[in-house]
């Protein structure tokens, strides 16, 4: 049998992008080609276009000496509170839900911690779900709040309990109509910066 292979986009190995990159068709099977793009050391970012000038393109290289990573330049230690330490940053994949990321990740810190030496400290330099989680609490007070103050104008411009029940029923209801069929479209656990 034949087989057929297409790239997704036209191949760009500066860009660091995370999708398909094509696909290889054979009779009713396809299989999805995936690469990974991301620059890891200096030197692929020199030919990285960083805006174009009369329609050609600036290249980092034309603007810019790229030194050595910190992974290509052991001299150079990291620092954690005034000590030498060793920085493990973390970084989500596109799509992925970043509170659960950093929930899963703190779980096994203790296992972590377990299995090294006391005298190495493992601790978390910075946290971005703090914020989420916050901006999450607010959206949450703001939806509660919305529905009070609507029950509420309702009910003094109205002057009725019987017309007060339904804006008071109908807008939680179709609140939570929205977050269910989010919830079975797979959108809702990934909203999320």
């Amino acid at each position: 049998m034949a087989s057929r292979c297409r790239p997704s986009a036209p191949p760009s190995p500066a860009s660091n992008a995370n999708q398909a990159k094509g696909f290889v068709e054979q009779g009713d099977t396809r299989w999805q080609i995936g690469a990974n793009d991301q620059a890891l050391t200096a030197r692929e970012y020199l030919p990285l276009i960083i805006s174009y000038t009369n329609g050609a393109p600036v290249r980092l290289r034309d603007v810019r000496q790229c030194g050595r990573l910190d992974r290509e330049c052991p001299q150079r230690p990291a620092v954690f509170n005034g000590k030498p330490g060793v920085i493990i940053q973390v970084t989500r994949q596109p799509g992925a839900n970043i509170i659960e990321t950093v929930d899963r990740i703190k779980s096994e810190l203790p296992v972590l911690r377990a299995s090294i030496p006391n005298s190495i400290k493992v601790e978390v330099s910075a946290d971005r779900s703090v914020t989420i989680r916050t901006s999450l609490h607010e959206v949450e007070f703001m939806l509660a709040l919305s529905v009070v103050l609507v029950t509420l104008v309702v009910f003094l411009f109205l002057r009725s309990a019987r017309a007060t029940l339904i804006p008071a029923v109908a807008v939680p209801v179709s609140l939570i109509g929205t977050f269910a069929v989010m919830y079975v479209a797979g959108s809702a656990s990934t909203i999320s910066p």
